[in-house]
C-alpha cells in the first residue's frame, strides 16, 4: 500500500497544496485498510464499508485517491485469497443437486461481498467487482474520475468483454474518436495517465492492426474497413488522433494505398 499512497499524495501535491491534515487524514485511511484482513473474501466489503465512512468528510481529490488506495486493496486481497473454485466448479449440470446449489449460494455471497465470477474458456476467474464499487461511490468522486470509469467500462461492453484485438476497425474508430474527445475536454486529474494510454492502444490497433483485422486485403491494397475507419477518425477532428491518421492516409495515398516497405516505416 505504500507505493500507492505516495502516488495519490505525490499528485494531490502537485494539483494543489494540501494541508497537512487532510495528508494524515489520507495516510491514516491506508493504515486503516492494512488493518483489515488481507486473506478473507468479507474484507473486501469492509474495506468498502471504510471507504464510503471516509469519503463522507473528503474532497472529491482526496476522495480520487482513497480509491486508488481502495482498489489497490482490492487486488491484493484477490490475490491472497483462496476460494472455493471446486465448490464453484460444482454448478455444472452433471453435479448432484445439493452441489449445485451450494455453488449458486456461493457465487451468490461472493456477489454480496463485492466479487464477480468470470467463466471463460473453462477456467473459473474470480476477481474485484471493480465497476460495482466504482458506482457505490459515485457520489464522493470527482466527477473527472468517475467519467473515466464509466468510459472504462463503455470500452468493456462495446467489445462484449473480448481483448482489443477483436474489435473490429470501425468500433476501433468509435472508440478511439470517444477518447480523443474525453481527453480534449480534460483538466489535469488522477488517471490522466491512463487515459492517454487507452487512446494510445487504440491508436496503435487502428494504425498496424492485427491478426485478426488486418489493414490490408489478401490483394496487398488497403482494406474497405479500415479505409471507411480512418475516414471516421478524421471526421471527428479532435486531439492527436486525427492528425496521426491524415499523416498515414497521405502516405498510403502516395503508395497508391498498397502495403510495402514505405508504410511499414510509418511512425507517429
Amino acid at each position: 500500500m505504500k507505493y500507492s499512497f505516495c502516488r495519490v499524495l505525490l499528485f494531490i501535491l502537485g494539483l494543489t497544496v494540501l494541508p497537512l491534515a487532510k495528508a494524515q487524514i489520507l495516510q491514516d485511511f491506508s493504515e486503516r485498510l492494512d488493518e483489515v484482513n488481507g486473506d478473507r473474501p468479507e474484507s473486501l466489503a469492509l474495506a468498502v464499508g471504510a471507504c464510503k465512512e471516509f469519503m463522507a468528510d473528503c474532497t472529491p481529490a482526496v476522495a480520487d485517491s482513497a480509491y486508488v488506495l481502495l482498489e489497490d486493496f482490492a487486488v491484493m486481497l484477490t490475490r491472497n485469497t483462496d476460494f472455493n473454485l471446486i465448490l464453484l466448479q460444482s454448478g455444472n449440470r452433471d453435479r448432484h443437486a445439493r452441489e449445485k446449489k451450494a455453488a449458486v449460494d456461493y457465487e451468490r455471497l461472493l456477489d454480496r461481498l463485492y466479487f464477480s465470477v468470470i467463466r471463460k474458456n473453462g477456467l473459473i476467474i474470480v476477481r474485484p467487482d471493480l465497476f460495482r464499487i466504482q458506482t457505490e461511490l459515485k457520489d464522493y468522486l470527482s466527477p473527472r474520475t468517475y467519467a473515466y470509469f464509466d468510459a472504462v467500462r463503455q470500452d468493456t461492453n462495446a467489445g462484449g468483454g473480448t481483448e482489443i484485438l477483436d474489435f473490429s476497425p470501425e468500433e476501433i474508430a468509435r472508440r478511439l474518436c470517444y477518447w480523443d474527445e474525453f481527453l480534449s475536454d480534460s483538466t489535469f486529474f488522477l488517471y490522466g495517465e491512463e487515459a492517454v494510454r487507452r487512446r494510445d492502444a487504440y491508436l496503435e490497433q487502428l494504425i498496424f492492426g492485427s491478426g485478426n483485422h488486418p489493414v490490408f486485403a489478401e490483394d496487398g491494397l488497403l482494406s474497405e474497413a479500415y479505409g471507411k475507419a480512418y475516414r471516421l477518425v478524421m471526421e471527428c477532428d479532435r486531439g492527436k488522433s486525427a492528425s496521426v491518421v491524415g499523416d498515414y492516409m497521405k502516405l498510403l495515398e502516395e503508395n497508391g494505398y498498397r502495403d510495402g516497405p514505405a508504410v511499414w516505416m510509418f511512425k507517429y
